[in-house]
């Protein structure tokens, strides 16, 4: 497919997708800034075209992609028509070469920078005592995102997910200080001062 427009995404669509392919299961969309990526294959600007109200087209070949209705054929090309609304999803048409269209929808994946964000926030003294995570022992960092459990006790927020046990689609886990049950609603961003 020839581009008719060169791909600038508004950064209200960037970000990680998970697809879901009627009969073809979920796979991940990556939307950068100048590129997509599908199936680990790069579909630059120049290859994608953005249309009105943030509708993309795009085409690409997969290697190693193979179908029923072709026989002996290993690589295909794959090609979408989706259009993204302003509550981080789209839906639209995929189409492999040799079948036909199939609809397909994604959802925004968020990510555990986001989620920490999104999580309300505490602020606490740093003290010698609490520098750093009570799990992994690494220091609390700008780029480390600190969260307090209602017991009381402190974790960075990739710490939650390993120890915890607290990764989609669980919400709920278990304190690895003192046991108490955690829920991923109550956890509170900390921000040290």
């Amino acid at each position: 497919m020839e581009a008719s427009a060169t791909l600038s995404n508004p950064d209200s669509i960037c970000g990680r997708y998970e697809v879901e392919i009627k009969w073809n299961g979920k796979h991940t969309l990556i939307v950068k800034p100048h590129y997509l990526e599908w199936k680990s294959q790069k579909i630059f600007d120049t290859e994608t075209s953005l249309g009105e109200g943030n509708k993309v087209e795009f085409r690409v070949f997969v290697p190693g992609q193979t179908t029923e209705w072709l026989e002996n054929v290993v690589g295909l090309f794959e090609s979408f028509s989706i259009h993204f609304d302003r509550s981080g999803s789209f839906r639209g048409t995929f189409q492999r070469q040799g079948e036909g269209g199939l609809e397909c929808s994604g959802e925004r994946a968020v990510s555990l920078e986001e989620q920490a964000a999104a999580m309300p926030t505490l602020e606490r003294q740093l003290s010698s005592q609490d520098s750093s995570c009570s799990v992994c022992y690494d220091a609390w960092s700008e780029t480390s995102a600190a969260v307090e459990t209602l017991c009381g006790h402190r974790f960075c927020i990739g710490c939650v997910v390993s120890c915890c046990r607290i990764n989609p689609p669980n919400t709920k886990g278990v304190c690895p200080m003192c046991r108490a049950e955690i829920d991923v609603k109550d956890l509170k961003r900390v921000e040290f001062t």
